[in-house]
């Protein structure tokens, strides 16, 4: 009975355990780097907040169909990008040559046209966001870098709006 308790409550310990690891890096990306970044997107450069806001796939005004598409938009992301391709590089290479090419990707994949000032620190922000994806990936599971990816998203679109 012992045992089929410890063996119940092995998978949560290592979610805890995942957890400590990636904690304050989790809460960094998620909640800090996206109110800082939103603060000077609008203070001092509102038309790369302008940018962002226009290169959403979705329309800002149905909030159901916006909080869908970013908690499954940032999943799909985080499947496709840590899971799959960050996954299978490091299979081959080092953990920090893989995390930086799959944010080259990541990043190019978030393209869109426009000023090359706004369009470069749009994309700069979006390349340092993958690389802490990555790195929390690496350290932990897709359920920790898919929060962090998630909430970032949900915080950074709030700031921005407000």
């Amino acid at each position: 009975m012992y045992n089929n308790f410890i063996l119940f409550l092995s998978p949560i310990i290592e979610v805890f355990e995942l957890m400590k690891k990636t904690l304050m890096l989790m809460l960094l990306v998620a909640i800090v780097i996206p109110i800082v970044i939103a603060f000077i997107e609008r203070t001092m450069f509102p038309e790369v907040a302008k940018h962002i806001i226009k290169r959403l796939p979705f329309d800002l005004n149905n909030k159901k169909l916006v909080l869908l598409n970013i908690i499954v938009g940032t999943f799909l992301e985080e499947l496709i990008y840590r899971q799959v391709i960050q996954a299978v590089i490091t299979k081959f290479t080092s953990v920090p040559f893989a995390i930086i090419v799959v944010s080259i990707a990541f990043t190019l994949m978030h393209y869109s046209s426009g000023q090359f000032s706004i369009v470069f620190f749009d994309l700069l922000g979006i390349f340092v966001d993958s690389v802490l994806y990555g790195l929390i990936f690496s350290r932990s599971n897709i359920l920790f870098s898919w929060s962090a990816h998630c909430i970032s998203d949900l915080v950074g679109l709030l700031c921005l709006l407000i």
